[in-house]
């Protein structure tokens, strides 16, 4: 019996390393890329809607060269966690003036290379009070509302190249 004793604690190991790869596979949203379990990149034009599954430990979320249209209010309501949201290059159209209101973790934001948006609302941004860097290029902005910026406290780096900017709040 005792020469089975190291066999069977093998096939545990074996079976438990299974399982955790496994594990880690699923908290890894589809077609996205999870480059810790606090960095995920997804990227792929059959994206159209945010995934879903996202792990309370994401820190950095990144989507680019997506088909995604729109963000509502309640798009990111569970990714309170957020330190880093980018949307580079994706089909974007349209920003609900309440989508980032439970991101008061958020410090970095990007919003850029999206050619279909061309305004956003009053208050996007006022529930962000850490935010130290807002890049917002290569969009078709032609304005920004008055006072857009003015809860932004923290703020230290604001880009908004390559727009259609007449005037700025």
């Amino acid at each position: 019996k005792m020469q089975k004793l190291p066999g069977l604690a093998l096939l545990l190991l074996l079976l438990v390393c299974q399982k955790a790869n496994t594990d880690s596979q699923i908290s890894c949203p589809y077609r996205c890329h999870c480059f810790t379990s606090a960095q995920i990149l997804c990227g792929d034009g059959g994206i159209s809607y945010l995934p879903r599954n996202v792990s309370r430990k994401v820190k950095e979320f990144i989507l680019m060269s997506s088909d995604l249209q729109y963000l509502f209010s309640h798009t990111l309501a569970e990714s309170t966690q957020l330190t880093k949201l980018v949307f580079l290059n994706n089909a974007l159209r349209s920003i609900h003036s309440q989508a980032f209101e439970h991101l008061a973790e958020l410090q970095e934001l990007e919003i850029s290379g999206n050619s279909r948006l061309d305004n956003l609302f009053p208050g996007t941004f006022e529930k962000l009070g850490n935010l130290t860097r807002l890049m917002l290029n290569y969009n078709a902005f032609k304005s920004m509302p008055p006072g857009m910026f003015d809860s932004l406290t923290q703020l230290e780096t604001l880009q908004m190249r390559g727009n259609i900017l007449s005037d700025l709040p």
